[in-house]
């Protein structure tokens, strides 16, 4: 977005856009209440925001018959010139409306001179600078949106790899693993205690009470529980908010772009001086505008100058001497007006202390700061590199990395419990049944000690077993064959891949088939597995789904978690003309 006058003038065309516009209108018809209220100029606070409200509505439709006009006329793009002639038509309309309302109202009007001159600045600076952001806004989300999924998977790439995401990993086994293992023993003991006295036999009813509503169970549940519970957090896109993900770069963002293109020293007075113009305006005579305006404008350029050369010198503390610097540039007018009112006294010129004390600064602050990295070189440079991570980032990735661990480790060992040692459980109770019925003494005996095995080291095949690529696709398709037709292709480099990767494959592809069958009722479905680089791969799946899936989902599920954790969030979902496609890669090779 291009602020400086000499560079909005210089750029040919401008895509017509009204979106800034329309939120331009609210902010100044808001400004322009609460300083008249804060001032005290109007005796019926009440009309005087109906005014306001009537003549904010009044250009909201003056841009709506601009907008089917250009429309019409199939205009989408517009000459510098030839928006300052909307701007001024735009504002002018709206200056007729005002003072006809004021009069209407009964309210107490500018002069005219006054309000031309506003309605020329608006024209001239304001319009075209809020459609020339209106039209270049898809751009900059478009590239901060890529910039933020580059970012993300970078960051997630690094923290695989480091002692963070091992410390996270290792901490959820732990938890769980440690439950299991208590509640193991607790059934253990149970049964000791059951089998400790008296008939073996005997003890049967009561050993099958227990094995039916057991700790091992209640766990099973509640990991199940948790790995199927929707998160509570609203998304857009898969992990982070592009209004988080700005802020919590803000800073990088700002140091990066000042270096290598920082705003000139012209911009920094430029856009002070339309800020306060109106209040100038407003309020002061030539006389006093004469006396006054000249060496604020001379103290705003050499303040702008000295901020500039301190971003450049590239200090230890530049970015902070300069950002105390612009929030001083911002205060000169609260300054200058103390001066003046200490010299010469003037209620009209005497702004409210909120305002050009705090408001005023504090805007202008984010105004410059924001404009920095909006600018279309900054804009470059976050489409065409990688700009590190900061630290609230990383730490932002790492408690969603941790809350998929989470439900992602719930999910294996809610599978791992029911399937390797509750159905263990259930089989060898059926031999225990089946010995209490036959008065088998060392059938029973042989079954409770296969129990108590099983007890003693529950989580002894946690993990151990492991697949190659082909196999694993095999597994994991298996139960759905027959339910539905699969085509597979798969490169035959890959089929042989054994490593701890690959079970995270299988995840991924179950995840896929099931969330195809289950919420899109698809019948055929394509899987294509192919080489991605030297250490990753590339799953395609194409189906005949019947539902679309939710391109943007407003809720984190556990689905959601597998594809992020196993792809570090590469993955999407799209829909081609009668078919769903998923598309996700995934690092293969540590």
């Amino acid at each position: 977005m291009q602020i400086n006058l000499p560079l909005v003038i210089s750029r040919r065309e401008h895509k017509v856009d009204f979106t800034v516009i329309i939120i331009g209108i609210f902010l100044l018809e808001t400004s322009i209440f609460v300083s008249a209220l804060s001032g005290a100029q109007y005796q019926n606070i009440k009309r005087y925001l109906l005014l306001r409200l009537v003549h904010g509505i009044f250009l909201l439709l003056v841009l709506l018959a601009l907008k089917s006009y250009l429309k019409f006329r199939k205009i989408e793009y517009l000459k510098y010139f030839q928006l300052v002639t909307l701007g001024i038509l735009t504002s002018g309309l709206g200056l007729i409306a005002y003072r006809g309302l004021a009069d209407f109202f009964e309210i107490s009007k500018i002069d005219l001179t006054h309000n031309l001159l506003i309605a020329l600045l608006q024209g001239i600076f304001w319009f075209p600078v809020f459609m020339i952001a209106s039209g270049d806004k898809n751009q900059i989300l478009h590239y901060f949106k890529s910039y933020e999924e580059r970012l993300i998977t970078s960051t997630r790439i690094s923290m695989r790899e480091s002692e963070v995401y091992k410390e996270i990993q290792q901490s959820i086994q732990l938890e769980i693993r440690n439950e299991l293992i208590k509640q193991a023993q607790m059934l253990k003991e149970e049964i000791g205690n059951l089998t400790s006295n008296g008939n073996l036999l005997e003890s049967n009813p009561r050993i099958q009470k227990i094995l039916l509503g057991n700790g091992l169970r209640e766990l099973s549940s509640r990991l199940e529980k948790s790995s199927e519970e929707g998160s509570r957090t609203w998304v857009l896109g898969q992990d982070i908010h592009f209004f988080s993900l700005l802020i919590k770069q803000f800073r990088i963002l700002y140091q990066e772009t000042a270096k290598i293109d920082p705003l000139k020293s012209s911009t920094y007075s430029l856009i002070l001086l339309v800020l306060i113009a109106p209040g100038f305006i407003n309020n002061f005579d030539l006389r006093t505008t004469i006396i006054y305006l000249p060496p604020l404008v001379l103290a705003m350029f050499i303040t702008s100058i000295i901020v500039t050369k301190v971003i450049a010198s590239n200090s230890k503390n530049a970015f902070r001497d300069s950002s105390l610097l612009i929030l001083f540039l911002g205060s000169l007018p609260f300054l200058e007006n103390r001066i003046g009112q200490a010299i010469t006294p003037n209620e009209a010129t005497n702004f409210p202390l909120f305002l050009i004390a705090i408001f005023l600064p504090l805007s202008y602050y984010v105004i410059m700061k924001f404009l920095q990295i909006l600018k279309p070189s900054a804009v470059a440079l976050i489409k065409e590199n990688e700009i590190v991570a900061s630290k609230a980032l990383e730490k932002s990735i790492s408690q969603i990395i941790a809350n998929e661990l989470a439900h992602t480790y719930s999910h294996r060992w809610a599978i791992y419990v029911h399937g390797k040692i509750l159905t263990r459980l259930a089989a060898t109770g059926l031999r225990l049944e089946l010995a209490y019925s036959q008065s088998d003494i060392a059938g029973f005996n042989a079954g409770l000690q296969a129990i108590l095995e099983l007890l003693d080291n529950p989580d002894e095949q946690f993990g151990q077993i492991t697949l190659n690529l082909k196999s694993e696709t095999a597994t994991r398709l298996d139960p759905w064959m027959g339910l539905l037709h699969i085509h597979t292709e798969i490169d035959q480099s890959l089929e042989l891949i054994e490593n701890s990767r690959v079970s995270d494959y299988g995840e991924a592809i179950e995840e896929i088939i099931s969330n195809s069958i289950r919420h899109g009722k698809a019948q055929n479905i394509t899987l294509r597995v192919k080489q991605h680089g030297e250490k990753e791969l590339e799953i395609t799946v194409e189906d005949d789904s019947t539902t679309a899936p939710p391109i943007h989902p407003t809720r984190i599920g556990l689905g959601t978690r597998i594809f992020n954790l196993v792809s570090d969030g590469r993955w999407s979902i799209s829909r081609v003309g009668s078919s769903t496609r998923f598309h996700l890669v995934m690092l293969i090779s540590e």
